[in-house]
């Protein structure tokens, strides 16, 4: 494969998680939530959205992929990457508490095929992976419904 052809095809995917992010972030408010950061990093690490939804700081992982037929957007978390959104999310949930307010790790997987206007899949998994570093991280992980492992469980919001 020719440098240029890595090259172009990295810049698509950076522009392709750029534009999930943004729609992430459109749906999110259209569910009701308030975005009050955007890609923020600390300490080694990066949250894509922070927002609150009701009783909760949320912390939100998006993924986005032109297509789901090798791996879906929320397959695509590895262990090292949940275990590197919680150390960040705890540390600013530790740094800039918000009264009342609990945190929790969303994810938001988008399908976006090249070429579409629009997504044709975005799937929100609230509670989808735990802030605690005891716990494994098992697979995606709900305390709102079964076990999203990338395919098997998913469920359609909006």
């Amino acid at each position: 494969m020719r440098f240029w052809s890595l090259f172009s095809t990295a810049r698509h995917r950076a522009s392709l998680g750029r534009r999930g992010e943004r729609h992430a972030a459109r749906y999110l408010r259209r569910q009701g939530m308030r975005i009050i950061a955007r890609n923020r990093r600390y300490r080694g690490g990066e949250i894509d959205l922070i927002a609150i939804d009701e009783r909760w700081l949320v912390f939100v992982e998006v993924r986005t992929r032109a297509t789901g037929d090798v791996v879906t957007p929320e397959g695509s978390i590895r262990r090292r990457k949940k275990a590197a959104v919680a150390a960040v999310a705890r540390r600013l949930a530790r740094k800039y508490p918000i009264a009342g307010l609990e945190p929790r790790i969303d994810v938001v997987a988008i399908i976006w095929p090249t070429g579409e206007r629009l997504p044709t899949s975005v799937r929100h998994h609230r509670f989808a992976f735990p802030l605690s570093s005891r716990s494994g991280l098992p697979a995606l992980a709900t305390r709102e419904g079964p076990r999203l492992p990338g395919g098997a469980g998913d469920f359609e919001i909006g």
